[in-house]
């Protein structure tokens, strides 16, 4: 059975990660100069498109930010939290079948489960996301960097235990 601390553990760990990502491609748009590409794509193959067409531009265009922004933090939320619950089951999947989480294995824990699970969202709203999205290499980089942080933190956490 997992603890209280455990899950908060889960959850703290999830965030930290989540946060990982986020960064890993704020960084890898910007070295591409395209800020923000990722984010605006997915948030708008996902949550709908960028806005009504009108005839005035800058009511459009306002419109337009306003939509996206909305989206985007929509897709914030949803990361966090699927984030959250990735860490939460990271620890309680580690304690059921008594393997220490470390960095080593939450890298492992991301570059698997965490790929798995963004392809698998990926796949259920069909192929025109997948068209706009990060690439295999930066999606696997970027949940090895999350993983690797995510078991980091219970290792440092929980030193002196069995964690």
């Amino acid at each position: 059975m997992i603890s209280r601390w455990q899950t908060r553990a889960g959850i703290q760990g999830g965030l930290m990660a989540g946060a990982a990502v986020l960064v890993f491609f704020f960084l890898f748009d910007l070295a591409r100069l395209r800020p923000l590409a990722t984010p605006f794509s997915l948030s708008t193959q996902l949550m709908g498109p960028s806005g009504p067409i009108l005839d005035m531009p800058v009511i459009s265009q306002v419109l337009g930010f306003a939509v996206f922004a909305g989206n985007l933090l929509s897709l914030t939320i949803l990361h966090f939290l699927a984030f959250s619950l990735l860490g939460v089951g990271a620890i309680w999947g580690c304690e059921n079948c008594r393997i220490p989480l470390n960095v080593a294995t939450g890298a492992m824990l991301g570059v698997t489960v965490g790929t798995g699970a963004y392809y698998a969202c990926m796949a259920m709203f069909g192929d025109h996301v997948l068209a706009g999205s990060p690439g295999v290499p930066s999606v696997l980089a970027a949940n090895l960097v999350a993983g690797g942080l995510l078991g980091g933190f219970y290792q440092l956490r929980h030193a002196g235990s069995r964690w």
